[in-house]
């Protein structure tokens, strides 16, 4: 019997949580957007690390989060990174009993901050 092949890949993974009708304009959101470029708010389209927009909003993200979405629960979650995203192809594109697929994650951060968003990364 021939050997599996396995296919290795090491990086971070974002967890992204989706919201559908963000009012960009609405008052709840304009304490968080940004005034210029790289201070720390939000874009739409744009990468804002979660540190640099907890300096610029004066409070902490879950506290934001909350008051940008009214405290209701997000309607999709999406993972991506550069290699988790490419292990996902190739374990779609590849045949179980031929092939393994596996992701190493370089920090376990979101397994101690948030329990539901790591167990969103063992379940993807």
């Amino acid at each position: 019997m021939p050997r599996k092949i396995i296919v290795s890949g090491v990086g971070c993974c974002l967890v992204d949580l989706l919201f559908n009708d963000i009012d960009f304009g609405s008052e709840e959101m304009k304490p968080f957007l940004s005034v210029t470029r790289g201070d720390g708010g939000l874009t739409p389209g744009q990468l804002v690390f979660r540190e640099e927009f907890e300096q610029f909003a004066g409070i902490n993200f879950d506290k934001a989060l909350k008051k940008i979405t009214g405290n209701r629960k997000h309607d999709k979650i999406n993972i991506g990174g550069p290699s988790v995203v490419s292990l996902i192809n190739a374990a779609q594109l590849t045949d179980p009993a031929e092939c393994e697929v596996r992701f190493y994650q370089q920090s376990s951060l979101v397994l101690v901050r948030n329990p539901e968003r790591g167990t969103v990364l063992n379940e993807k």
